[in-house]
Formats: C-alpha cells, sequence, structure tokens
C-alpha cells in the first residue's frame, strides 16, 4: 500500500480528509448505532492502523473528531503519527436514531423502513434527529473548517454525517443521502473553497485491501 499524497490546496481553500470511523460490533451486527457509544472491534482497530498508515504522509494542521469513542479512537489513532491534538465537535456527532438505535431494520416497521429508502428527508424518528437537523449543524461546522484555508484537515465521523457531506459538496439534495456509500475506515477528499465544496474522491477503500 503507498501512502496518499495530495497537493496543498489553494490559498482560498480548505482540503478536508473525512474519514469513517472503524468497524464496531453494531456495525459487524448491522445495526443503527446513532449515540449509542460503543468502542471499535478488533477488526476496526486493525482498520484505522492501515487508514493511519495510508494518510501518513499527509501535512494536517488539524484533526476534528465526533466525541463518540469510535470516532475519536479512530481520529486519535491517525492524527498521533502528525503530533496532533484532537478536537472533538458535537457537530460530528452521528445522527440521533432515537428509538430505532440498537436496531437493525428487520425491527423496525416496514412502512417506516420504505419511507427511510425511498424518502429518507421526510422521516422523523421518535426521539431522534431527521436528517435537515444533521445537515444543520454540518454547515455550522463546515463554515468553521473555513478558517483553515490553505490548509488540509482530519475530520473523522460517521456514516450518515459523510453521506450529507458528500450531497452538500456535490450539490445534492438530502433526499439523495443513499446514493452514497462510506464504509468503515473510508477517505473521502473535499475541497471547501469560499463559496463552493467540492468531492475530490470518495469511499476509497483501497487501503483496506486484505483487511
Amino acid at each position: 500500500m503507498n501512502p496518499l499524497r495530495i497537493e496543498k490546496p489553494e490559498a482560498s481553500t480548505c482540503r478536508v480528509v473525512f474519514v469513517r470511523h472503524g468497524e464496531t460490533s453494531l456495525n459487524a451486527e448491522r445495526r443503527f448505532r446513532g449515540r449509542i457509544d460503543v468502542p471499535l472491534n478488533e477488526h476496526g482497530r486493525i482498520q484505522v492502523e492501515r487508514t493511519a498508515e495510508y494518510l501518513l504522509d499527509l501535512p494536517f494542521t488539524a484533526a476534528y473528531s465526533s466525541p463518540l469513542v469510535r470516532a475519536l479512537q479512530t481520529a486519535e489513532g491517525i492524527a498521533r503519527f502528525h503530533n496532533l491534538p484532537v478536537t472533538t465537535r458535537d457537530e460530528l456527532l452521528d445522527m440521533d436514531f432515537g428509538e430505532w438505535a440498537g436496531k437493525r431494520l428487520a425491527d423496525i416497521d416496514p412502512e417506516d423502513v420504505k419511507l427511510w429508502r425511498l424518502s429518507p428527508e421526510l422521516v422523523a424518528i421518535p426521539w431522534g434527529e431527521t436528517l435537515t437537523m444533521v445537515m444543520q449543524r454540518l454547515l455550522h461546522f463546515a463554515r468553521e473548517l473555513r478558517r483553515h484555508s490553505g490548509e488540509i484537515v482530519l475530520v473523522v465521523s460517521h456514516e450518515i454525517v459523510g453521506c450529507l457531506l458528500l450531497c452538500l459538496a456535490s450539490g445534492a439534495p438530502i433526499s439523495a443521502v443513499h446514493r452514497f456509500r462510506q464504509e468503515n475506515a473510508c477517505v473521502d477528499l473535499l475541497d471547501l473553497g469560499p463559496t463552493d465544496f467540492a468531492v475530490l474522491r470518495a469511499n476509497d477503500t483501497g487501503h483496506l485491501e486484505g483487511v
């Protein structure tokens, strides 16, 4: 595996390296995670080691993470090779899946599952968040990232957050969230400019081959 090499962005652009956290027991069981604070499993820890090797040559200037332990373990496993502290941000939390948390799709009302698949922007999970609520907090975080113009920044978060960021960066509506894939420990490259957002690479998992 060759380490990833990317050029520094223009002075007006922040280059975001987005990483989804490594695998947990709930990922392996295909359950909704949400705010359940579950750590990485052994496979997830190996994925993080591979991801850290892949990103070893990048000149990160800052590292941000969801405060949930699975994301923080991933971020710290990468950032330690760059002598960077990890700053946790609530905007990067996983979507609050409310009463769906810990459940498989088979455990949820089939009509709700159908709506989640076909019109996810309309889903209002009891005691949870909507996709619009998650997008609103991501927009706030993205605006703050602009202070890192001319830099390369590490951001570690969750599947739904990565998919929504890809919606935002590609100009797709929230309803398109399921068109994007974010595997555990995947890497996305996003350019955040003064007025625009662009996708350079999405769901890169080549560094996980054989894991």
